[in-house]
């Protein structure tokens, strides 16, 4: 089965550099996470370069699912990537891009490629489902990374 994506991009007013140190604290991954979400954070290695590792329960009780990440691909001020080691997709790849605009400005940049499991109904769930959680899950993280660094 074809991989869906998801894209969502907003510009923020500060430099490309800013923006990613912000990514880099121990406590973003944290603050980032929509309050009422039902998801736990078992492990987190505190930072996001290439092997850290973050293992999350998500979905309600008594559904919940054991979620292992890896941070892959680290490029200083411009990217890194979450990447599922085991988890509800069969596959998930995360990739966090910051983009320079000017001195002041930058664009952060998620773009999300997932294929679902349950063979030909994996899609159809995919669409109606994950796809407007992301929407909604990338929008809040959007809007508290712009009122962050505004």
């Amino acid at each position: 089965m074809a991989p869906l994506i998801y894209e969502k991009k907003t510009e923020i007013p500060c430099s490309a550099e800013r923006l990613f140190r912000w990514h880099e604290e121990p406590a973003a991954f944290r603050r980032l996470l929509p309050p009422g979400e039902p998801v736990t954070i078992l492990h987190h290695d505190g930072h996001v370069r290439d092997g850290a590792r973050a293992v999350l329960l998500v979905g309600p009780r008594p559904f919940r699912l054991r979620w292992e990440l890896e941070h892959r691909d680290y490029v200083p001020d411009r990217q890194f990537c979450d990447v599922q080691l085991r988890g509800p997709f069969a596959s998930y790849r995360h990739e966090h891009r910051i983009i320079p605009v000017d001195a002041n400005r930058s664009v952060l940049h998620d773009h999300v490629t997932f294929t679902m499991p349950l063979g030909r109904l994996g899609p159809w769930l995919g669409r109606l489902i994950i796809l407007p959680k992301f929407e909604r899950l990338f929008t809040f993280r959007h809007r508290i990374t712009l009122e962050a660094l505004s």
